[in-house]
């Protein structure tokens, strides 16, 4: 549902956008529907080889995506980079799934204690008790990371966010929405399907890990988007700071034995909240009349309760909603979030 209603709002969003600039619309569209496609296998995965083809599938639409608007020299930009990034983030997840499946294949090797014979060394099911069973295995836990890391390239957690505000600025308008929120979405997803599943047996080892990396992210999230003059770049590093407050409903889901789902629900809320805010920013910004897309100052907003109320205030909610100001949802959204960590001791 997640999904499909980010990929509507987004061709909706595409559609004029594509008008305005005369760039060919059947690609985008056919894009968009196949990064869905990906994105929805991707968050029922339970097999790493699974996992990978469908985080793939998508990736690709996305490098195409981006650099979209070929008479743009900073969507070319933002596509090579996205691109590059992209690749050392597969790599890393691809190592670290190497690693994990090399010492659950051959269990003797490493030292370790096996569960049971001709088991797949991929699926989640059999990992998840291999996992619990060796986990102070040092290249288990080496995999571990490698796979954490490659998942919080995708989320553009710290210290892996640093291609998300040069992709953000460049990237089309209905593609940085897209990129924003299902790709962000997805990373979420599959991370808590992760450390709920085969990583569960990690947790100890894994906490702290997560922990660390959500508070640098908040900080530089926040920080950074503080000197921002563009919009666009002042939204991705938002989006840098939003990743690490869902990091610490993750981390509170692993702090939940069997009862997960309570911070699983906060997250699908977070993420429902974030969809609706950002593609009323985002919406906002298409229907602007600025000439150059990925110019988007504070310059070119400023009067526009006089000129549009409408949509000024439909951006005033949209970032109050971001910002997390009282009443807005955005605002419950992050309630929620606190109250969870702090059910779970954190």
């Amino acid at each position: 549902s997640f999904f499909l209603l980010a990929s509507l709002l987004v061709s909706i969003l595409g559609e004029s956008y594509l008008s305005r600039r005369k760039l060919p619309h059947g690609e985008v569209h056919h894009l968009t529907m196949l990064a869905t496609a990906g994105l929805m296998l991707l968050v029922q995965s339970n097999h790493f080889l699974m996992l990978f083809v469908a985080l793939e599938t998508v990736a690709i639409c996305f490098f195409v995506l981006v650099a979209y608007q070929r008479g743009s020299a900073k969507s070319l930009e933002a596509g090579l980079k996205y691109l590059v990034f992209g690749a050392l983030s597969s790599s890393l997840l691809l190592f670290g799934i190497v690693l994990i499946y090399g010492v659950a294949a051959n269990p003797e090797t490493w030292g370790c204690v096996p569960v049971g014979e001709g088991q797949d060394s991929l699926a989640f099911g059999y990992l998840a008790n291999f996992l619990e069973a060796n986990s102070g295995n040092l290249v288990l836990r080496a995999g571990v990371v490698l796979v954490i890391s490659g998942i919080a390239f995708k989320i553009g957690a710290a210290p892996f966010q640093i291609w998300v505000p040069d992709v953000y600025h460049g990237s089309p308008m209905p593609v940085t929405a897209f990129l924003a929120v299902s790709s962000k979405a997805a990373g979420f997803f599959v991370l808590l399907n992760l450390v709920n599943g085969p990583f569960f047996g990690m947790s100890d080892f894994l906490a702290p890990l997560l922990a660390f990396v959500a508070s640098l992210t908040i900080l530089f999230g926040n920080l950074a988007a503080c000197a921002q003059r563009n919009l666009k770049r002042l939204l991705g590093l938002s989006g840098v700071a939003h990743a690490g407050y869902l990091l610490v409903a993750v981390l509170a889901s692993m702090q939940f034995a069997g009862d997960a789902d309570r911070a699983v629900w906060v997250v699908i809320f977070y993420l429902f909240v974030y969809l609706v805010a950002s593609f009323a920013t985002f919406g906002v910004m298409g229907l602007a009349n600025v000439p150059d897309d990925a110019e988007h100052e504070f310059a070119h907003y400023e009067a526009l309760g006089t000129k549009n109320p409408f949509l000024a205030f439909v951006l005033a909610c949209g970032v109050c909603s971001l910002a997390g100001v009282p009443p807005f949802a955005g605002f419950i959204a992050k309630l929620l979030l606190f109250v969870v960590a702090f059910q779970a001791k954190l």
